[in-house]
């Protein structure tokens, strides 16, 4: 087996080893399949929601330890993918659940660096299988402890489940001005730095958004990475967390500042 991650459910029904059937089976299921999505994307390079999945990719699961809640996932992925999985869980659940801001992983640096739209575009993926993880936290148990060896991936609990359900899209349009540092035109997932913020926001491009604002947006980018001005002036609203957090803010309408 190439990785394996353990799923731990603590407090309240978890201590006497039991969890509410659906609500405990959906758990296993929306970690399973954030970590699935997270393996398909270090076999091929490519965002999925949706089956059929990497042939690169098998997960198992084993039965609870016993006396314990406890899960072992475990899997086999091919080439060097392998060495990505925990690294990527890891970013991917953090980010997901608010906590990844700190996060300094010497695995991802040439791929945030290089491919920082793809890695936001994943955590966007993953968000729906989370919020299925969470049902079970309040609802039968208090915490869910992802382990990978001896280190803890995440931890799911109260706070995180008010974060993961509680976005709210502001309708207010504001005007930020920033340079993009990562952009795929491909699913319009990015990162801006925003000097006023003191650091890089995820945006994501609106559907509807004005003529121009793909072409302004891949500019910034190139002209970032070319080391010239690259200040773009964007059109925004915000997806807020309830705790006031700034999760990614969604450009209607962008130009190069000359």
């Amino acid at each position: 087996m190439d990785f394996q991650f353990g799923i731990k459910f603590e407090g309240q029904d978890a201590d006497y080893h039991r969890l509410p059937a659906y609500a405990g089976g959906q758990a296993i299921e929306g970690i399973a399949r954030g970590i699935i999505l997270v393996g398909h994307f270090a076999t091929t390079g490519e965002i999925r929601k949706r089956a059929p999945f990497s042939d690169g990719l098998q997960l198992y699961m084993t039965p609870p330890r016993s006396g314990s809640l406890e899960i072992l996932l475990l899997g086999v992925v091919s080439g060097v993918a392998a060495n990505l999985m925990a690294p990527l869980v890891k970013r991917a659940f953090n980010h997901v659940v608010g906590l990844g801001d700190s996060l300094d992983q010497p695995e991802l640096r040439d791929l945030e660096q290089n491919r920082s739209g793809d890695l936001e575009a994943l955590t966007d993926a993953v968000e729906p299988a989370l919020r299925s993880a969470h049902n079970v936290v309040g609802e039968g148990a208090s915490n869910i402890v992802i382990i990978q060896g001896d280190s803890n991936v995440v931890n799911f609990d109260a706070s995180t489940k008010r974060y993961i359900f509680g976005s709210t899209v502001l309708q207010s349009i504001q005007e930020i001005e920033g340079s993009v540092g990562a952009f795929n035109a491909n699913t319009d997932y990015g990162k801006i730095y925003i000097p006023e913020y003191g650091k890089s926001v995820p945006f994501t491009i609106a559907r509807d958004s004005e003529a121009g604002t793909d072409s302004a947006i891949s500019s910034s980018l190139d002209r970032y990475t070319s080391g010239l001005p690259s200040i773009v002036s964007c059109q925004v609203r915000s997806v807020v967390a309830p705790d006031g957090r700034i999760k990614k803010l969604i450009i209607l309408a962008a130009e190069l500042v000359e």
